[in-house]
């Protein structure tokens, strides 16, 4: 096995390139969410509705759970200190307890016929399951030596009363409402989504539908990043498409702003005499964090604020450019802007293939996973080459693999770092 790298500090994406101008993929990182907090504003929602929203308040448990000692099986609470010498054990059968029962009194020497969740009478300290016993009249037959503990659920065990269960900056999965529900909330305090506007400039780029012309394409980041940007975390408050006009871009911008949390544009983030967006952006007053990063694909990508305090994430028009620079920067600026304690989703993967590269940038290369090794290790496969005009491919992919910046031949057995899409 050759080991490419593992990650654990850097990519070594910061070791080329630095002299062209071009932010390196680690700084561009950093600096895309540094200073950045969340939005203001939060809301208090019934816990079925909360799910994928990041709270801002944590959440504590109003009472011990389980609130009571109880039964883990159907079976038939004991005193294990009755238990001696050699079994099986006859023991009498004196009451029957279920769930939602109250438990009485467990006289010395008897049992009691118990089902799973109803509560330990005082008394028992186990609770023998029933497939080793047999039932006769007035007595049951135990045929395993009972331990103090054994099958039973004590109070508190889970969670006590006053616990932090869930702290604040979490994004709430479905286990995390079944959490809240054990214990006891009926509402979460979250903060509110992220409202988005997403700009898709273009002269040549015409909505599904259309017949095409010379020319001209398919819009394609439009559909594409409207389905990334909808979510619990996020909301498209305005979506629309514009030619290559340095007046439109700017209005368009001014207006998107004002109504956005968060502008999105694809498109004209280059050096073309026909690339608009830094000059609108700048005509705004708006101030740029970074304006191209030295990876591959999405080298125009760009970061700014507005003068009003909207941020802009700048995409380039390459579809698979879009989407990676989105996976790569959109979702973390999301989350912070939603009040998630972010940190990037990563795993450690082994090529099942020898990878070529052309040294110079960091590559974010879709890739797909491609179940384990004989020794565990998970193997991921790849296309030959990134073409940021292509879909299929990404598609076809479900995350990204980290291609250090001065990779060249790499042998099949190479471990990278993998970011997987937040869809899988």
């Amino acid at each position: 096995m050759t080991l490419l790298v593992r990650q654990t500090q850097s990519c070594g994406c910061d070791r080329t390139e630095t002299r062209s101008g071009l932010l390196t993929l680690e700084d561009a990182l950093r600096i895309n969410v540094a200073g950045v907090k969340a939005l203001p504003g939060v809301q208090s929602l019934p816990l079925e509705d909360a799910v994928g929203r990041c709270l801002a308040e944590p959440v504590l448990s109003q009472t011990d759970s389980p609130p009571f000692t109880n039964s883990a099986v159907d079976g038939y609470a004991v005193d294990a200190l009755d238990f001696s010498g050699m079994g099986p054990w006859a023991i009498p059968l004196t009451t029957r307890i279920a769930a939602g029962d109250s438990a009485p009194l467990l006289a010395s020497g008897t049992a009691a016929r118990i089902f799973t969740g109803a509560p330990l009478p005082e008394g028992a300290n186990s609770v023998v399951m029933q497939e080793d016993t047999e039932a006769e009249e007035g007595r049951v037959v135990v045929r395993r030596l009972a331990r103090a503990g054994d099958n039973v659920r004590y109070r508190g065990e889970d969670m006590a009363q006053g616990d932090t269960v869930l702290e604040v900056g979490r994004r709430l999965s479905g286990r995390d409402i079944g959490l809240a529900a054990a214990a006891g909330a009926r509402r979460l305090v979250v903060w509110r989504p992220v409202r988005v506007a997403l700009l898709v400039t273009g002269s040549e780029v015409i909505t599904s539908g259309q017949d095409l012309g010379a020319g001209q394409i398919r819009d394609i980041n439009g559909p594409l990043l409207q389905a990334a940007l909808t979510g619990p975390m996020s909301e498209v408050v305005a979506h629309i498409s514009l030619g290559d006009s340095l007046e439109d871009i700017a209005e368009a911008m001014a207006a998107l702003s004002e109504k956005a949390d968060l502008v999105v544009t694809t498109g004209g983030v280059s050096v073309g005499e026909e690339d608009h967006l830094h000059r609108a952006f700048e005509m705004l007053g708006g101030i740029h964090q970074f304006a191209g990063v030295a990876v591959k694909p999405g080298k125009p990508i760009s970061r700014g604020v507005f003068a009003n305090g909207a941020q802009w994430l700048g995409l380039p028009g390459n579809p698979t450019a879009a989407y990676v620079g989105w996976h790569v920067f959109g979702r973390a600026l999301v989350a912070v802007l939603s009040g998630e304690k972010w940190s990037q989703r990563e795993i450690i993967v082994t090529s099942a293939q020898d990878i070529h590269h052309k040294p110079g940038r960091c590559e974010l290369r879709p890739a797909r996973l491609a179940g384990f090794d004989d020794a565990g290790r998970i193997l991921v496969t790849t296309v030959s080459t990134t073409q940021s005009g292509r879909v299929k491919p990404l598609a076809e992919a479900n995350g990204v693999l980290v291609i250090p910046a001065e990779a060249r031949d790499v042998p099949k057995g190479a471990q990278f770092k993998f970011l997987p899409f937040e869809d899988q």
